[in-house]
């Protein structure tokens, strides 16, 4: 489960999965805001650093990726979450049940994603 209602917190089978420190976390943050929708490496950049991105921040972001999909592998395998690269920017590949402010969205408004 991926908890964006309150503070940041990723649940898997065994309980809470860890995804890192602040930049890793901004940019699994900037990913769910756009679930399923492919978020410029530039948005991302934006997301993890603001106006103090290090000149490797390009670089910098793949590892973040990387670690963040290491982390993303250990949810729970009925309901994978996988995060693509993708045109010019990275896709957060997840079902609607996984994320608690979509099931909040289906439930408070019948939205359907």
């Amino acid at each position: 489960m991926l908890r964006v209602l309150g503070p940041l917190q990723v649940d898997g089978p065994d309980g809470a999965v860890s995804v890192g420190g602040p930049v890793p976390r901004r940019i699994l943050c900037a990913l769910l805001v756009r679930p399923r929708e492919v978020v410029p490496v530039d948005s991302l950049v934006d997301a993890a650093w603001g106006n103090a991105a290090p000149p490797s921040a390009e670089r910098t972001l793949i590892s973040h990726i990387a670690r963040l999909r290491e982390a993303l592998a250990r949810l729970d395998a009925a309901a994978p979450v996988q995060l693509e690269r993708s045109n010019g920017g990275y896709r957060l590949m997840v079902a609607p049940q996984v994320v608690d402010a979509t099931r909040f969205e289906q439930t408070l408004f019948g939205v359907s994603n």
